[in-house]
């Protein structure tokens, strides 16, 4: 994966998309990812600007009585200074695309759990004790709109760019994971009668078992893997059918499905509960 890493950058070449089918890159967007990626830099400078003045004039820890997690307003502040750095402070030929994953967790983080914070320190006319600015709330919009295109665009590479990538690291990290899955389907097969097996792993080790699959030559109808979010999940369901009274022989059949989990497609408008929390979406 750290190899992978490296060679994220030819994703962002011009005409890279139209190259590779397999990615996923937006028709509406009608620009190039490094276009985009431009756009993203001069996104963020402006908030660094903004927020910055705002904590200088404002008192930040009135904008937003509650806080979850254990958070508050210098840790939000030192999360999104990392993330300038990182984006704004580096020539864009250096720009290192893994970082995109932390800007999209981070404005998905901020929206859900410090919505209000999130919107009044990144607008301009709070710091004024000014009505909300929309022309700040758009580019908020905006930043989001262009963060989850990139991300959609690299994240999955992270686990291999080309098929042989993808089946070297799905078998480094989930081999271990899918003979345990194989092993009880084929106990459940001879043993007889119901049973249910439940797995805990990473988000990373989904996407690395969803590769494998992808790459087993088994008929997928839909092949694109979702953003997978938290709760997301994979499920292997073993059928079985008797031909007839007095008949042995037995038909077996596995269904495979996936949900992204808990995940909202603009988590930025979303209506959210006193816990904060998404609902998790059906398995397809």
């Amino acid at each position: 994966m750290d190899d992978v890493k490296k060679r994220l950058k030819i994703l962002l070449r011009p005409g890279e998309p139209e190259k590779r089918p397999e990615l996923t890159w937006p028709k509406s967007m009608k620009k190039e990812p490094v276009e985009v990626v431009k756009e993203v830099i001069e996104l963020l400078s402006s908030f660094r600007a903004i927020m910055r003045k705002n904590f200088e004039t404002m008192d930040v820890t009135k904008i937003q009585e509650r806080w979850c997690c254990g958070d508050n307003p210098w840790l939000f502040r030192e999360r999104w200074e990392k993330l300038f750095e990182d984006f704004c402070d580096v020539e864009q030929k250096k720009f290192d695309p893994s970082r995109v994953s932390e800007l999209y967790d981070t404005i998905k983080y901020c929206a859900l759990h410090h919505r209000t914070f999130l919107f009044a320190i990144f607008d301009e006319a709070a710091g004024q004790g000014k009505e909300p600015s929309t022309t700040q709330d758009r580019k908020l919009h905006e930043l989001y709109g262009r963060a989850k295109a990139l991300f959609d665009l690299v994240a999955p590479q992270e686990y291999g760019i080309d098929p042989d990538e993808k089946e070297e690291i799905g078998v480094l990290t989930s081999l271990p994971l899918l003979r345990k899955v194989v092993e009880n389907l084929e106990a459940a097969r001879n043993h007889g009668g119901s049973s249910v097996t439940f797995y805990f792993t990473k988000e990373s080790h989904i996407h690395t078992l969803v590769n494998l699959i992808l790459l087993s030559g088994l008929p997928i109808a839909n092949r694109r893997i979702p953003e997978l979010d938290y709760c997301s999940q994979i499920t292997f369901e073993l059928y079985e059918r008797n031909f007839g009274r007095g008949n042995s022989d037995k038909e077996y059949s596995i269904k495979l499905s996936l949900s992204e989990g808990a995940h909202s497609s603009n988590v930025l408008d979303s209506a959210l509960d006193a816990r904060h929390s998404l609902n998790v979406h059906s398995r397809r």
